[in-house]
């Protein structure tokens, strides 16, 4: 028999460290990522000097002992770890850049090239010896990810940082966020209405136009949004008219699309208009915003956007909430 004779998890039995990993990466999806969109955050000394902080937080980490990962490890950090002057690269003469990496050691695997763990392990010291560690590995300027360094062992890329030379104070401008999420989450709202008949667009400066405005909620743990107004079934009345579009969720504000309707009969001309906006989300977490759309049209034209009667002008709004990190 080729399978394990025990699955994970059946009480009485006796089971794997490796069924353990597998059901962490089959369960969580399956790549390396930190588990909340501020943790394991990478910041400076909170009086910039030779060392880093970690942020609490947990993330899971592919292993990278196998050539193909089905296994990934499940590491926390519970408080805020200070990583001293002692684990930090001594000051050289020219610029250098090195991955801040939670690294794992485990003895199940061939330990060729790991930075601090050995082949074997004293039975007396097994139980409390630290299998996981914050490692600064030497890498190149546009290293993104621990991957690309073809090294054979489990690690995780928080931060990249740069340390000019002859350097030791690292402050928060060497720093470069390489966080992601293990499992961002993602909720989509698709909003439509019928607009309200009759209501023209008016002068510069921009107004609320049209005058639906309806409220969404936020999800609590959304850190970005995106979202695309479409604007159908507008009738262009009195000729030539130009100006401008966007769209607002809360505070989040979209630039103006501009229009120019240069060849508008006097009256009943349709055009959809579409809009888009993107940005951070996270002041509004939590709470129902509202959605609206501001417009203008310029001064010396005679024609105007309006909305019509007969249910025929519409407005779509769909939202995309993202988690991400912060």
């Amino acid at each position: 028999m080729t399978f394990n004779f025990a699955p994970y998890a059946i009480d009485g039995a006796r089971t794997t460290s490796a069924l353990a990993r597998l059901a962490a990466y089959t369960t969580g999806g399956g790549r390396s990522g930190v588990a909340k969109p501020d943790g394991l955050k990478v910041l400076p000394l909170e009086v910039p000097g030779n060392g880093l902080r970690i942020t609490a937080g947990g993330a899971t980490i592919l292993n990278h002992y196998q050539s193909n990962p089905d296994q990934v490890y499940v590491v926390s950090n519970p408080s805020t770890h200070v990583v001293p002057a002692a684990s930090m690269p001594a000051p050289a003469p020219t610029t250098r850049h090195f991955l801040v990496c939670v690294v794992v050691g485990d003895t199940e695997f061939n330990q060729t090239g790991h930075p601090f763990m050995p082949t074997t392990l004293d039975p007396g010291s097994a139980a409390t010896f630290e299998y996981v560690r914050i490692v600064l590995v030497p890498c190149a300027a546009n290293t993104s990810q621990f991957e690309q360094l073809g090294l054979d062992y489990p690690a995780y890329a928080l931060a990249r940082v740069e340390i000019p030379p002859n350097t030791s104070t690292i402050t928060a401008a060497m720093i470069t966020n390489l966080r992601t999420l293990a499992q961002p989450r993602q909720d989509r709202q698709v909003i439509m209405g019928t607009l309200p008949p009759g209501e023209g667009l008016g002068n510069y400066p921009q107004v609320r136009w049209p005058s639906w405005q309806p409220v969404v909620a936020v999800p609590p743990w959304a850190t970005k949004a995106l979202m695309i107004i479409t604007l159908s079934g507008i009738v262009v009345v009195g000729g030539e008219t130009q100006g401008g579009l966007r769209g607002k969720l809360g505070d989040l504000t979209g630039g103006f699309v501009a229009y120019d309707i240069d060849n508008g009969p006097t009256f009943g001309q349709r055009q959809t208009f579409i809009m888009a906006t993107s940005g951070p989300i996270s002041q509004h977490a939590g709470t129902n915003v509202v959605v609206t759309t501001e417009g203008y049209r310029e001064l010396g034209f005679g024609g105007s956007l309006q909305t019509w009667g007969g249910d025929t002008s519409h407005c779509i709004i769909d939202i995309t909430f993202y988690e991400d990190t912060i």
